[in-house]
């Protein structure tokens, strides 16, 4: 049987405003808790993701809570009991808010101590207001878990008055912990990435996750395209990306990701009116327009070999994958037809894009691009396939007169599979 949510137990130090006997009764309760239950409650806490902005104290004050309780005197396969200076209790919270991260990708207290080796000049012990020193950050979980709590706090009480662009490109940075704080403030506040340089240590594992919140920042990581003419691609930073490029393409898929219409800053894509390729497709390009079309099925319209808007020369080259591409894009909505090369689409009077009554458009074939008749064909019938009755009209219109007989047979035929298939699941059940 699954444990409730304990993430929100009340388990701090019982108020000695209640009654004598209320007091020793909940304490008596929560400290003979067996320690299966207390693990569950700490990893659900630390899972919180409003945890680390109200409670930081509340690991310390469970552990007072639990101080003299069994399962905290108990020592695991390290030696370690909960709630000591080496306590699995702090190690863990460590660990799940991902404070170690920042020495040199460590995720537990063992692989930061070669850090700490390493790195002799960060061994310095923080001032207290009092003049004297906190227990050295590196010394043991329980003292790396308040620094870390006093940092955040510290950040905090600044409130508005707290500049990401100065703190992280002040000295402390280097200190391991700082991986994790910037990246809490970033999930807050996702438009402050434009302050993080691209040669932080951590800018690609940064990015990466605030793509998924703000996938508008693809425009600016290094490497990308944008249009400002129109018609005229320009690299977002220095060109090459001074990122590598496992990163940048891991990047691209963040953003493309969280909005398939991201994929316009992708080097490959066309622009708004497909008359201009901006650079080669990178190599994982095919991948990320799958994906991105899958999301954002009017993406489309950026893949190259998808048509210009007046129905003239597609721009750039074809990729190879665009068929399949196209088949993901027109099954969820069946107009994006009109992107597809050997499609009619209306134009105006002047050569552009036409929003009037269908009936009196002026209807131009587009170039097929390489796509062969057949996988026109096939693509035509997927589209008509997903319409509505509703739509279907308007998206046959867009299948050339010589393909319309064969689209629509093969339209019937799917439609018969599907009905024979529903037709025998009924039937055996």
């Amino acid at each position: 049987m699954s444990l409730p949510n304990l993430a929100s137990l009340n388990i701090a130090p019982t108020p000695t405003g209640m009654p004598a006997f209320t007091r020793g009764a909940q304490q008596k309760l929560m400290r003979s808790l067996p320690v299966e239950i207390w693990q569950k409650i700490f990893e659900e806490a630390n899972n919180d993701p409003n945890y680390w902005d109200t409670k930081c104290d509340e690991t310390v004050k469970r552990c007072l809570v639990g101080e003299n309780a069994p399962w905290a005197q108990e020592r695991d396969a390290q030696g370690r009991t909960a709630c000591g200076p080496d306590g699995w209790v702090y190690d863990q919270a460590n660990e799940m808010r991902g404070s170690y991260r920042g020495g040199n990708g460590a995720t537990n207290w063992a692989e930061l101590q070669q850090w700490v080796q390493a790195n002799p000049q960060e061994l310095v012990a923080e001032v207290r207001p009092d003049g004297g020193t906190y227990p050295g950050w590196w010394t043991c979980p329980r003292a790396y878990f308040l620094t870390v709590c006093r940092a955040s706090e510290n950040i905090k009480r600044q409130g508005a008055n707290f500049s990401l662009y100065s703190f992280i490109r002040a000295p402390g940075r280097s200190k391991p912990w700082m991986t994790a704080l910037i990246l809490e403030y970033l999930i807050k506040n996702p438009q402050r990435m434009v302050d993080v340089p691209p040669t932080d240590r951590d800018y690609a594992h940064f990015a990466t996750i605030i793509l998924l919140l703000a996938p508008w920042y693809l425009s600016y990581v290094p490497g990308t395209v944008t249009w400002p003419l129109g018609n005229v691609a320009t690299f977002t930073g220095p060109h090459p990306s001074p990122l590598s490029h496992h990163d940048f393409q891991t990047l691209c898929k963040s953003g493309t990701w969280a909005d398939g219409m991201m994929i316009r800053y992708v080097p490959g894509s066309l622009n708004a009116d497909r008359t201009a390729q901006s650079a080669a497709p990178i190599p994982e390009y095919a991948e990320i327009a799958k994906h991105a079309v899958d999301r954002t099925p009017q993406a489309l319209r950026f893949v190259p070999g998808s048509n210009a808007v007046d129905g003239g020369p597609q721009a750039g080259v074809r990729l190879p994958e665009y068929v399949e591409i196209a088949k993901i894009a027109v099954k969820k909505t069946p107009a994006l037809l009109r992107f597809v090369p050997g499609a009619e689409i209306p134009v105006g009077p002047n050569g552009t894009a036409w929003t009037g009554p269908p009936q009196v458009a002026n209807w131009v074939q587009t170039p097929p691009n390489g796509i062969t008749d057949e996988e026109f064909r096939e693509i035509a019938k997927e589209a008509v396939v997903a319409a509505d009755a509703g739509q279907r009209a308007a998206v046959f219109r867009m299948v050339p007169q010589p393909f319309r007989a064969a689209v629509a047979a093969a339209v019937a035929a799917a439609r018969a599979a599907a009905a024979a298939a529903s037709a025998a699941a009924s039937s055996s059940t």
